[in-house]
């Protein structure tokens, strides 16, 4: 349960579903505090950095 980001002052329960694999998300489940399903946010085919050089990602002074 969290305040909702978009909604200030209303609590909204979510619920994360991880890929074992990836450890990416898969679903997101939002419910009302009362329990009522209010969204369902699902990701397909999420890929990680796919493409990109290791060395934009270095920092300075590293």
């Amino acid at each position: 349960m969290a305040e909702d980001h978009f909604r200030a002052g209303v609590l909204t329960d979510y619920e994360f579903l991880v890929d074992k694999k990836t450890w990416l998300p898969t679903e997101i489940k939002e419910s009302s505090a009362a329990g009522i399903p209010e969204r369902i946010i699902r990701f397909r085919d999420l890929a990680v950095n796919e493409g990109f050089a290791e060395s934009l990602f270095e920092l300075e002074g590293e």
